[in-house]
């Protein structure tokens, strides 16, 4: 018995544009993602170069200024030393309750579309205590 031509097994034009089309799709919702790793990627750098800029500024802040922090200006502002000049910073800090040695820095560092606030209190209570005392 012979076939037909209608019942010749294999793909008709229809369904191989079908086929192109999907698969078509696919690589592009890929190539997104991939795009997308990439974008993310380089924001959580940003954001991991910020964070660890901040703790240094803190750290420079607290360490060199320790308890003369009160003889900072209100607020101060500037740039990182290179190779990180892009990031800049800026750094206030103001007494928290008069008389009680709690000194409040508040330091906000961007980079690009990157930005991070950071507080903390330092507390002079220990010098305050040995003053008062009438110790060094």
């Amino acid at each position: 018995m012979a076939r037909s031509r209608s019942s010749v097994d294999g793909f008709t034009l229809l369904e191989a544009l079908a086929a192109l089309a999907v698969l078509a799709a696919v690589v592009v919702v890929g190539l997104e993602s991939v795009g997308l790793g990439a974008a993310a990627r380089k924001r959580a750098a940003e954001y991991t170069e910020v964070r660890l800029l901040a703790e240094r500024k803190l750290a420079e802040v607290t360490v060199m200024f320790g308890p003369d922090i009160q003889g900072l200006p209100g607020v101060t502002e500037g740039h990182f030393e290179p190779p990180f000049e892009h990031a800049v910073w800026v750094l206030e800090v103001s007494e928290d309750e008069p008389g009680t040695g709690l000194f409040v820095i508040d330091l906000e560092v961007q980079r690009g579309n990157a930005a991070l606030e950071v507080s903390t209190l330092v507390n002079r209570f220990g010098e305050l205590w040995a003053q008062r005392r009438g110790g060094p």
